[in-house]
């Protein structure tokens, strides 16, 4: 072989490995590039996956405080309407305790009669109802029904506190008794309009339906007695 051929030979041998080594070496640069590209997408994924999330864990805190308000305002309202039920109790129970000596206890009264320590504790548990079933009822949509049934509410309870003022106040039985008449049908009025958008709220008035029948038959009997 002569020199040429052995030097044309060696030229494509060079430029050959020169080649290999220049795919070999773009291979590798390629690879880089990928794993570079790679780590870039997996670092943007993973910032994104953690914004994401601190986004919902804001969502969250936010909708807890909300509910914390709601709550709150709920409670609120709650123990406005208890109170707003023991006003007739407060009121009358300044009459009530004035006049239970001497005069109620000189009364002529019938067999039935209930010790007086029971009144404080039925009434503290009825009126806590009356309140619970008004702050059910607020808590309903407006309607005509609503409506009614708060003034009819707001009527038997200012009837209720009135009673104590004709009863013990001013000794009048049997204005009472028809004042208490009166009671009876505001509190069925009330329980009816209730019922129509709240259930439970209709259903824990009855206790002091029944406690107000059992108060109207006593109010009648002592009238009878004491005439």
């Amino acid at each position: 072989m002569n020199a040429w051929a052995v030097g044309a030979v060696g030229s494509a041998l060079d430029r050959h490995s020169r080649g290999r080594w220049f795919e070999s070496n773009t291979a590798h640069h390629n690879i880089k590039r990928a794993k570079r590209l790679f780590f870039i997408v997996k670092f943007f994924f993973f910032e994104l996956t953690h914004v994401a999330k601190f986004s919902l864990d804001i969502k969250v805190i936010i909708i807890k405080i909300a509910l914390n308000k709601e709550n709150m305002k709920n409670t609120v309202k709650l123990i406005s309407a208890i109170i707003f039920c023991f006003l007739p109790g407060i009121i009358g129970g300044f009459f009530t305790a004035n006049n239970l000596y001497p005069w109620f206890n000189l009364l002529t009264k019938p067999s039935f009669n209930p010790p007086s320590w029971l009144f404080s504790p039925v009434w503290t548990l009825l009126y806590t109802l009356m309140g619970i079933s008004l702050f059910w009822v607020l808590k309903t949509e407006k309607s005509k029904d609503k409506t009614l049934g708060i003034i009819f509410f707001c009527i038997q309870l200012f009837i209720n506190g009135l009673w104590s003022i004709i009863f013990f106040g001013l000794h009048q039985i049997l204005v009472a008794f028809v004042l208490i008449l009166l009671l009876l049908l505001f509190i069925i009025l009330s329980i009816w309009k209730f019922y129509k958008i709240s259930k439970p709220a209709a259903y824990i008035l009855v206790p002091y339906l029944l406690w107000i029948c059992y108060a109207t038959i006593l109010n009648f009997a002592l009238y009878l007695l004491n005439r």
